[in-house]
């Protein structure tokens, strides 16, 4: 339980270092994440002009002078636009960090690998000395869910034999 609880409080440090910091990345896919959002929003700004297009193999829209110069937003719609692309794309770059943290971390280092963590107790020494029948206290299924599924494999094997019969000329 104590290593239980050192996982959860170092799950609780991380969400406060997330919360109270400043958001700061060093992820190279930060910039590139803007950049591919501020090229999608272009697109759709000039997509959604609706300007005249010929029929070739590309297909691609063509614009007038006057329909791009629609697509130019005012300096306060800019500045939304900005902040909501670096607000989105440090979030999708920190929820992935931090997932990754999670998972590595509190998971990995204190529940898995940990000397004192709980995976250690089952060692290939401890489960050796163990009694048969505390082995199988241990590992078996529970009861209800062994005769569940000895039901269900009895179900399968009588819908074989049907099927069998069912394709017999």
């Amino acid at each position: 339980m104590a290593t239980y609880r050192r996982a959860i409080d170092h799950v609780g440090f991380l969400v406060k270092i997330e919360r109270a910091g400043f958001p700061l990345t060093l992820n190279h896919y930060f910039a590139s994440t803007i950049s591919a959002r501020r090229k999608a929003r272009m697109e759709k700004q000039l997509r959604d002009l609706k300007s005249w297009q010929i029929n070739d193999d590309e297909a691609q829209p063509l614009l007038r002078f006057n329909d791009v110069l629609k697509a130019y937003v005012s300096n306060e719609q800019h500045t939304v636009e900005e902040f909501e692309d670096v607000l989105k794309s440090y979030h999708k770059v920190a929820r992935k960090r931090f997932v990754d943290n999670v998972c590595k971390q509190a998971i990995d280092h204190h529940l898995i690998c940990s000397v004192d963590g709980p995976l250690q107790v089952f060692s290939a020494e401890f489960v050796g000395k163990l009694e048969h029948d505390a082995l199988r206290a241990l590992a078996e299924e529970d009861s209800h869910i062994m005769n569940r599924r000895r039901k269900l494999e009895g179900d399968l094997q009588t819908l074989a034999r049907a099927m069998e019969r069912l394709a017999e000329p």
